[in-house]
């Protein structure tokens, strides 16, 4: 395993445990719940996808069209799961705001992601 995937995942346990710590808020753990998704979503795909993509990139000049295609063809699948749980996050955040009478600004550092 790289280096980089390792400390990838280690991140996301660290980060999967922080939120656990947090306790529901008045009874109301939606927010918290739809992160947790989000972040076992994340785990999931660094140990299963990403190690197998850079194992297929691993293999230099041996990469063919067919690798190619396979790479893209899971990045897609991975980025259509994503959106919906980031979709079910926004939305478990917006509900969350909308009750406790949150104002939510705009994330101008996720516009520019958005807009890459």
């Amino acid at each position: 395993m790289s280096l980089g995937l390792k400390k990838l995942q280690d991140v996301i346990d660290e980060a999967i445990v922080k939120v656990e710590g947090i306790p529901d808020y008045k009874g109301n753990s939606d927010l918290k719940n739809a992160l947790l998704d989000l972040l076992d979503f994340y785990k999931a795909i660094a140990s299963e996808e990403y190690k197998e993509m850079i194992d297929i990139l691993g293999r230099q000049g041996a990469i063919t069209q067919s690798d190619i295609d396979y790479l893209q063809s899971m990045q897609d699948n991975i980025t259509e799961r994503e959106g919906e749980l980031d979709k079910e996050l926004a939305r478990a955040q917006s509900e969350f705001a909308k009750k406790h009478d949150i104002k939510i600004e705009r994330n101008k550092l996720q516009d520019k992601i958005d807009n890459m």
